[in-house]
């Protein structure tokens, strides 16, 4: 397919959702449809500006060169939450490449999904040898099911967010955190579940509404609701965060460049967001570390999930 056919399609999407985005919210009335068009949007700059490498004479007599092909035909794998973002996390992408693909929905999804893609076949039972590559946004035993009967797939796990409090307007950090924690009910697996601070600040923090003082345990839950504990050092809380297992978000409060440039050089995080809650660009990685996955949704990057280079050598018979 021509990168200008692809480019068609993805404009195409966007204007249908554009166009339909009331009757979409009565589907779904938490989507997020300026995100679900610009989404398409972009990818349909990034399907015109692949990298291309260029030709190089590596052996005598002989030229080099790379092709980007596309994977195939694909499966991408949604969640109940944010069902539409989520779908076109892969949707767009894959069409950008060059892939055909279907949807394989949670079985709870009544969303706005197969309205809006009625040209992307939705599945039941599925057959892994129809497929080239999933990629899937789900649990870790999802992950696991499908990783156990596939040889190429992209993992999404999501998973835990945290925050850490160093330093600042503690007022303005409150706030900042009572909206991140209770963001669309909970559902979003970039909001904190749990909230570290100095000793002196836990009773302030601990006021939110539904944070509760304890140990960090259960991180990946989806509820409007957070625990606090505090800390007296940041290289030991830094050693502490980077053994969790799903390390998505890290919030980072503190108006301290050098704190700022430490954490987020030594945590291990795939998302790091400082003095922003849930401040993750359209146009940049929505990734996580550990069992979360680096996924590189929502980037230019995430194309490349959905193509595979082919070396080409050309000599002549002389």
């Amino acid at each position: 397919m021509k990168p200008e056919d692809k480019q068609s399609k993805l404009l195409a999407l966007a204007k249908r959702i554009e166009d339909n985005k009331e009757k979409i919210k009565e589907l779904e009335p938490n989507v997020l449809i300026d995100i679900c068009v610009d989404l398409c949007r972009f990818y349909a700059g990034v399907s015109r500006n692949l990298i291309s490498f260029p030709q190089n004479e590596y052996f005598k007599g002989c030229t080099s060169s790379m092709r980007w092909e596309p994977k195939g035909h694909c499966l991408g794998v949604i969640p109940k939450n944010y069902p539409l973002i989520i779908a076109l996390w892969k949707v767009a992408p894959a069409l950008a490449a060059g892939c055909t693909i279907d949807l394989k929905l949670h079985k709870d999804n009544v969303g706005s999904v197969p309205f809006v893609l009625n040209d992307i076949d939705i599945v039941d039972d599925i057959d892994f040898s129809k497929y080239d590559f999933i990629d899937i946004t789900g649990s870790k035993k999802t992950a696991d099911y499908f990783k156990s009967n596939h040889n190429d797939v992209n993992a999404d796990v999501g998973g835990a967010s945290i925050a850490i409090v160093a330093d600042g307007n503690l007022q303005w950090i409150q706030e900042s955190l009572t909206w991140s924690i209770r963001y669309n009910n909970g559902q979003d697996c970039t909001a904190a579940k749990h909230i570290f601070c100095k000793e002196e600040h836990l009773g302030y923090f601990a006021s939110i509404p539904g944070v509760s003082v304890g140990e960090p345990s259960n991180l990946d839950h989806f509820n409007p609701t957070a625990t606090i504990s505090t800390y007296t050092d940041l290289d030991v809380l830094i050693k502490q965060i980077n053994t969790y297992e799903n390390r998505l978000g890290l919030h980072l409060y503190t108006n301290d460049l050098s704190v700022q440039r430490h954490v987020s050089q030594y945590a291990k995080w795939g998302t790091i967001m400082v003095n922003r809650p849930l401040s993750v660009p359209r146009e940049m990685p929505h990734s996580g570390m550990g069992a979360s996955g680096n996924t590189f949704n929502q980037s230019y990057f995430k194309v490349y999930q959905y193509l595979v280079p082919k070396h080409i050598v050309v000599g002549d018979q002389s």
